[in-house]
């Protein structure tokens, strides 16, 4: 029962930051299956305001990779793995690293710190397949670390 109001909550916040993005797209993200890279960067970048929410996936992953540098060798339509989502999320985000971490940008040691964080919950390996309703769950706990609620 716990985790099902904790869960609601979490959605609730990540519903209340996404708000401003396109409900088609939001849509489409928490209906994926596996997420697409492009969708990552466009869930990072409108919830930043960085780009406009009528954006194409493609136009996210071009933005994003101009501010960070290709850290996700991946094109937009391609699916994207928990470990490299937790190495944008962590990189875009600046959240803290742990040793190995902060040597190398790397997918396997962003989920550990992401773990350590309590961010990433549950089973997870740097190379699952990422579904869309987990990518925003992510978000919405990222985004309760950075305000101290998590």
């Amino acid at each position: 029962m716990k985790q099902a109001v904790v869960l609601g909550c979490l959605l609730l916040l990540s519903a209340g930051v996404a708000a401003a993005q396109s409900n088609e797209a939001l849509d489409e993200i928490l209906a994926a299956p596996e997420a697409t890279y492009g969708q990552a960067a466009y869930l990072l970048l409108v919830g930043d305001g960085r780009i406009e929410e009528d954006s194409s996936y493609a136009q996210a992953v071009s933005v994003l990779e101009q501010q960070l540098g290709a850290l996700v060798q991946r094109a937009a339509g391609d699916a994207l793995t928990l470990g490299e989502f937790a190495l944008l999320v962590q990189v875009y985000h600046e959240l803290p690293r742990g040793l190995l971490g902060s040597l190398v940008s790397a997918p396997r040691y962003a989920v550990r710190d992401l773990r350590y964080l309590r961010v990433v919950q549950g089973r997870s390996y740097p190379n699952m397949r990422l579904s869309g309703e987990r990518m925003l769950r992510i978000t919405g706990r990222v985004l309760a670390w950075q305000e101290g609620v998590l």
